[in-house]
């Protein structure tokens, strides 16, 4: 087995104050930028952002990283960015749970500043999707010269990639270097699992359904 150099980044529940789920009221309707923003840093921020947890059974709350949709982390979390030059927009997140305001830690709405399309596809084994109405392949429309791919096999990364946490295009997902996740380790951020991208690696977004 190769080792790994990059890794999909995941929320790990479960764990002391890592829930399995925080269902939960957002103070706006909708929020300012779209969900996969290409570029954050030209969005105007005119609103301030509340989460108010609704599940009276969380009684805490640890984590560093929270996801799956919108993504939710810590003061910690972005300081490894930080050292790391990880372009990244964090809106402030205030988190109300039992009726008092989180004040362990700073909260933020995490927006990548970096995509990137990271599988070799020369290397790679892959399934692209197919429009059921034309039978040609599906592009993605964030980034129309891509394909949207059904199952991928085999993901070799290609070499050239500088940015140590990135958005990336085939599988629309944050993924990180081993840097990244040793900084991680080191610091102790808590609810962070990282998925390496090695031989046993394999996409498969129907898997679930």
């Amino acid at each position: 087995m190769s080792l790994a150099n990059f890794f999909v980044v995941q929320y790990q529940r479960g764990a002391q104050g890592c829930p399995f789920h925080l269902p939960g009221e957002l103070n706006q309707e909708r929020l300012e930028w779209d969900p996969f923003e290409k570029n954050p840093f030209s969005v105007v921020i005119m609103k301030e952002y509340v989460y108010t947890v609704t599940d009276p059974e969380i009684k805490s709350i640890e984590f560093d990283f929270y996801g799956p949709e919108m993504k939710i982390v810590s003061d910690e979390f972005l300081e490894v960015c930080v050292e790391l030059n990880v372009k990244f927009r964090a809106i402030p997140l205030e988190i109300v749970l039992n009726g008092k305001k989180i004040s362990n830690k700073k909260y933020f709405i995490f927006l990548p500043g970096d995509y990137d399309a990271l599988m070799d596809v020369l290397a790679s084994n892959f399934s692209e999707e197919l429009d059921l109405e034309s039978g040609g392949v599906m592009m993605n429309r964030i980034f129309p010269s891509y394909s949207i791919y059904s199952k991928i096999d085999r993901f070799v990364p290609k070499s050239g990639i500088t940015s140590h946490f990135f958005r990336c295009i085939e599988l629309m997902d944050l993924v990180c270097t081993r840097e990244f996740m040793s900084k991680a380790h080191e610091k102790k951020l808590h609810g962070i699992r990282f998925v390496p991208i090695d031989d046993t690696y394999r996409f498969d977004p129907w898997a679930d359904w």
